[in-house]
């Protein structure tokens, strides 16, 4: 780009001036000091220098000054024009040539970088054979030359051309006003330099000591380029050329032109006086932007590590075993209250800050690291001298180095405020823990408290039921069987959810007949249905695998509790249970529970999944319930990996939609069950009945009167292991929570009592009212063979004792025909 380009034509023109006077003054000057080597050739063409200058300074546009300034030269010499205007145009198009080749590969005009030292060398090495072939062919044409001499005049030509920019184009492309004043503020260096200069060139060229002094001029070209740059270095490159031109010119000197030889050591003494500055500048400016660029890059990481929250560091164990930081960010001060410099030295002070408890282990490790060269990472505390106390925490990596010593690289940063949320954390979670199991514990007691009497509510209500009674006796002691049975349910889902809440509620995997668990669980509510006229229906599309992989008794709640909300809420139609696996969705079964009953509005389609949630409370009043049941559908839902969603219109009914993963797996092997039928005339078995509460005690005499069998009662468990010692039982009924010994304990003395004395083992129920999980496993850690929960039915009673007689498994008859939701509820 040219510089001068819309500017004031007047300084253009003024410029161009410029450049022909000065093309036209340096070339004459040049001639008449090397007059005795060729009036047309000097060793040393400085208006080469200018040319390049003016072009790469202001463009190309300054080429008729160039031209113009040549043609004067050529024409005082008293060359023809024809031949002045031949020289001048080679003068011209040489300079053009480096300049071009200089701009198209990116010349720095600092000449700060070794690869623009090499390309300027180069550059004006092929510029300047353009005008040395031209200018000495056309003398040569017109007869100024002779033929033998074209080879040595080519020559002195082309270096002189090339001496000249290498030594005027660098002095002119850095000039400037700061520059200048950069020489000027070291005004008693640069009186030395110039005293130094001048006896060194006496020395030189008019003292017997001329051929062993050559060397130093070059140190003179090193010390400008490093003190003054460029600049400094190209005008002591041009003094010594000048002085050693003129010396030479003069008969003085270690320089002779005796001969072409002679030229060419002058000329390489100048060139390498050239070289030297050029290259020594470029390295020098190289050194000082690295040594920039690595300060920058210093205080960046300073800055940076000052904004970090710790400190960052390195850590070194030397070779005799002692530690210094090389290097601590501004933290430390903050972290071990000392100053950085303090532990550049050693590293004692560091560890005289880490708390006395700590400062062991962390050496350890330290060493341990060190051995490895594995990663360091250590908690420790530090005390400082007011007594405080902070936790910190290290991270850091090893390396060994070169002289055996290992440098770590890493960083310390104050975990205090992290500890003492971990302490609020870990005591937020021991006081929920024993919330939990506070909460726990209190639904276990109160089930266990509710199940005691209601076991014999509901049992003295299943005998009075044998009795005879007239249709409104029969009327109310349905309806006191029909609040106790709720009572009992309610419990059994408040401690669903609280399992689910708890995450105590684990699932099992087993193989589940789909079509025949949905045909049973329509069944339990079929004489409902039917009762207020609707219609159930079950729909298992062929699409639907016959087994799949999942856990039977909570799919059949999920189930349950969605068709017996239908029927609750339909009062005439019909309710619809459907299961399909569509192609758009292989991977997963759908379920849906259709009714034609209340609808739900649909600003509460979302609420009633919420605990203890209806519509509004008069559905309470109307349905009974208490808004538990969707709740649990919509947990034990989530926790097998699926979703449940409604889609309803009030007084048209609802649709509930439930996807969960499919996992299609084989038919299980079947396993026989032998059934035995309820007998009362069954061969007499000796039972023992283990109970402390009187009221159970005469509901089981009064379950088993009509039967053979002949009942023991123990009050508690150590009664029951004396009498079982004593005596000869076929059957054992242990009531699990007893004074004096309970159930459990009392069954571990009684088997321990059995391997000592090696007595065949008794057939032991556990009975209890608890209804929490791990019950059935704590029953069967005790000793016993099956546990039964509170209420107890009758007939549930004696099909054990019958199945017992008959050598059956009664645990596995018992699992079978009880509802099995009711299995996992405790010990029951």
């Amino acid at each position: 780009m040219n510089p001068l380009r819309g500017s004031n034509p007047a300084r253009p023109l003024s410029m161009g001036g410029l450049v022909l006077m000065a093309y036209a003054v340096s070339g004459y000057l040049g001639l008449v000091m090397h007059s005795h080597v060729d009036r047309h050739i000097t060793l040393i063409w400085l208006p080469t220098g200018i040319a390049v200058t003016a072009l790469l300074r202001w463009g190309r546009h300054f080429w008729p000054a160039i031209t113009g300034g040549a043609m004067l030269i050529n024409m005082g010499m008293g060359l023809p024009f024809f031949v002045a205007g031949g020289i001048a145009a080679g003068n011209t198009l040489g300079p053009l040539l480096t300049a071009w080749i200089l701009r198209r590969a990116g010349f720095h005009q600092d000449f700060g970088y070794q690869k623009d030292v090499l390309l300027f060398t180069v550059s004006a090495m092929i510029g300047m054979i353009v005008t040395a072939s031209n200018g000495v062919t056309i003398l040569w044409l017109s007869g100024q030359i002779p033929s033998h001499e074209y080879v040595q005049a080519w020559l002195t030509w082309w270096m002189g051309d090339t001496l000249g920019v290498l030594i005027v184009a660098p002095l002119l492309l850095t000039l400037s006003k700061s520059s200048l004043k950069r020489l000027s503020d070291s005004s008693v260096e640069s009186a030395l330099f110039i005293l130094i200069f001048w006896g060194v060139n006496w020395l030189i060229f008019f003292s017997p000591f001329m051929a062993t002094l050559g060397f130093v001029p070059v140190l003179l070209v090193i010390w400008a380029a490093l003190r003054h740059g460029i600049t400094g270095a190209s005008l002591t490159v041009l003094a010594n050329a000048a002085m050693a031109s003129w010396g030479t010119a003069t008969g003085h000197g270690p320089f002779h032109l005796m001969g072409a030889l002679d030229q060419i050591i002058l000329t390489g003494y100048i060139l390498t006086h050239a070289m030297v500055s050029l290259v020594v500048t470029a390295l020098h400016a190289e050194n000082r932007r690295t040594a920039r660029e690595v300060n920058e890059a210093y205080q960046r990481l300073r800055k940076i590590a000052s904004r970090l929250p710790g400190m960052v560091y390195q850590f070194r164990q030397r070779a005799d075993g002692s530690y210094c930081l090389p290097y601590a960010s501004e933290a430390i001060r903050d972290l071990f209250r000392i100053e950085p410099e303090q532990a550049q030295k050693h590293a004692d002070l560091v560890f005289s800050a880490v708390h006395p408890e700590d400062v062991d282990r962390v050496q350890r490790s330290i060493r341990r690291s060190a051995e490895e060269l594995s990663m360091w990472r250590e908690e420790f505390r530090v005390r400082y001298d007011d007594g405080e106390e902070r936790w910190l925490f290290g991270n850091s990596m090893p390396e060994r180095d070169a002289q055996g010593e290992v440098l770590w690289h890493g960083f310390v940063t104050d975990i205090t405020l992290q500890k003492e949320v971990q302490a609020e954390l870990l005591k937020a979670k021991e006081q929920a823990e024993s919330a939990n199991r506070a909460k726990s514990e209190f639904l276990a007691v109160m089930s266990h408290e509710i199940r005691t009497p209601m076991n014999v509510v509901l049992g003295m209500g299943d005998l009075l039921l044998d009795t005879v009674l007239n249709d409104e006796q029969k009327m109310y002691l349905n309806r006191l069987q029909n609040a106790g049975n709720n009572l009992l349910e309610l419990i059994d889902q408040i401690l669903d959810l609280s399992r689910i809440e708890s995450g105590q509620m684990v699932l099992k995997e087993e193989s589940i007949d789909v079509a025949q668990l949905f045909k049973e669980t329509v069944s339990l509510l079929e004489v409902l249905a039917s009762g207020k006229g609707l219609r159930l229906e079950v729909m298992v599309e062929e699409s639907t695998p016959v087994w799949v992989l999942g856990d039977r008794l909570r799919l059949r709640q999920v189930v349950f509790n969605l068709l017996g909300n239908a029927v609750k809420f339909t009062e005439q139609g019909s309710v619809k249970l459907r299961c399909r696996v569509t192609t758009e969705d292989p991977d997963h079964l759908h379920l849906t529970v259709e009714d034609t009953g209340i609808g739900i509005p649909a600003n509460h389609l979302e609420a009633i999944f919420n605990a203890f949630t209806q519509v509004d409370s008069s559905m309470t009043r109307q349905y009974g319930g208490v808004g538990l049941g969707l709740s649990i559908c919509r947990h034990l839902v989530d926790r097998m990996g699926g979703t449940i969603k409604v889609v309803s219109n009030p007084s048209l009914g609802s649709v509930f939609h439930i996807r969960l993963p499919l996992r299609v797996v084989e038919a299980p092997a079947a396993t026989p069950v032998i059934r035995s039928p309820v007998a009362v005339d069954a061969p007499e078995q000796q039972i023992l009945l283990v109970e402390d509460t009187e009221e159970n005690r005469v509901l089981m005499r009064t379950f088993l009167e009509m039967t053979p069998h002949h009942l023991t009662v123990a009050q508690d468990g150590e009664e029951a292991v004396r009498l079982v010692r004593e005596r000869s039982f076929d059957l054992v009924f242990m009531d699990v929570q007893m004074p004096v010994m309970d159930g459990y304990t009392a069954t571990r003395q009684i088997r321990r009592w059995e391997r000592e004395t090696g007595r065949r083992p008794l057939f032991i129920v556990a009975l209890t009212a608890h209804a929490l999980d791990g019950e059935e496993q704590r029953s069967q850690e005790a000793g016993c063979n099956l546990y039964l929960s509170k209420p107890i039915k009758k007939k549930r009673l004696l099909e054990v004792i019958q199945e017992r007689i008959g050598q059956a498994d009664p645990a596995q008859k018992v699992r079978e025909d009880r509802p099995q939701w009711e299995q996992t509820d405790g010990c029951a």
